[in-house]
């Protein structure tokens, strides 16, 4: 089966928005299927605190009763890429070399940072063993981040230059490097202060 999309919305959840054009295609046999193609995401957003919420509870088994005692597991609106399902058709889902390129007014958001991204990354994802991986890098194109420091003061910088680096390993954990700059005066002279945003999703 051949799939075309032009500009329709493949995700309107918390954790991310898209609306994307291009073509997938659909094979091999009904209790192994597997996806191909290619997809740009024309405009979308990823709301990193809500994917950081998401790696909190990796792991917990929301039934379980010593996780119930202390948390109220109906408030925490978790979904995963695809419901848990009987059918063979879903639980064995593969999508092998989906090449996805990112085009502007594509958005990362969270509390610190807004930016647009632009690149390409490589998915692929394994229902079975709920293995997703993505290899590629996205250019950060411009946008803000805003430092907090005490008492209650923050400072919203501009972003200069930056590359978000997805390695291939498993989830959703990409690697930051980001230089933002906060225009500010020392004696009289304008002084850049610079933020560096490094490290992973998760830290």
């Amino acid at each position: 089966l051949r799939f075309t999309a032009d500009r329709a919305f493949a995700a309107r959840r918390r954790d991310v928005e898209a609306a994307v054009t291009g073509e997938i295609r659909l094979g091999g046999r009904f209790s192994a299927p597997e996806v191909r193609g290619s997809l740009r995401v024309d405009q979308g957003v990823l709301y990193i605190d809500e994917l950081y919420r998401q790696f909190l509870i990796v792991g917990l088994e929301l039934d379980d009763p010593d996780l119930a005692s202390i948390v109220d597991t109906s408030l925490v609106a978790v979904r995963p890429l695809l419901a848990a399902s009987a059918n063979p058709f879903l639980s064995n889902l593969r999508i092998s070399n989906l090449q996805v390129a990112v085009a502007n007014e594509s958005w990362l958001r969270s509390r610190d940072m807004d930016v647009e991204v632009s690149g390409n990354i490589n998915v692929s994802f394994d229902r079975r063993d709920e293995d997703l991986r993505m290899i590629g890098a996205l250019n950060v194109e411009r946008g803000t981040y805003t430092l907090y420091y005490p008492p209650l003061q923050s400072r919203r910088f501009q972003v200069r230059q930056g590359v978000i680096d997805f390695p291939g390993t498993p989830g959703i954990d990409p690697s930051l490097s980001i230089t933002a700059a906060y225009r500010a005066r020392a004696n009289g002279e304008p002084l850049d202060v610079l933020a560096v945003v490094t490290g992973t999703l998760q830290n």
